[in-house]
């Protein structure tokens, strides 16, 4: 897919490619589902003072994309100078300096 388009793809452009296939997959797991019980479950460790608990459930939980958002921040804050390219407008928040 790289060699062929010349770019990195999103997860999703399997449904431009192959909609059936990738409506499937995104089907088969319901994100939502598994976020709902696990918010449940920390609601329980909370109420019983289980913080350890807690921490690891959250563990669960992927957000690769924080490390990404912490760059970016940081590249902003600090004014590094750091070049960083996102898939989305500013609408006019004034994150982005011209």
């Amino acid at each position: 897919m790289i060699r062929a388009t010349g770019a990195i793809p999103i997860p999703y452009v399997g449904l431009y490619y192959d909609p059936s296939a990738k409506i499937r997959e995104l089907t088969a797991f319901s994100r939502a589902a598994f976020l709902k019980a696990l918010e449940q479950r920390l609601v329980e460790h909370y109420g019983r003072g289980e913080l350890t608990q807690a921490l690891a459930a959250l563990g669960e939980r992927e957000t690769p994309w924080y490390r990404v958002v912490v760059d970016v921040v940081e590249a902003m804050v600090l004014n590094t100078g750091q070049e960083h390219y996102v898939n989305m407008t500013n609408n006019g928040l004034g994150l982005v300096a011209n």
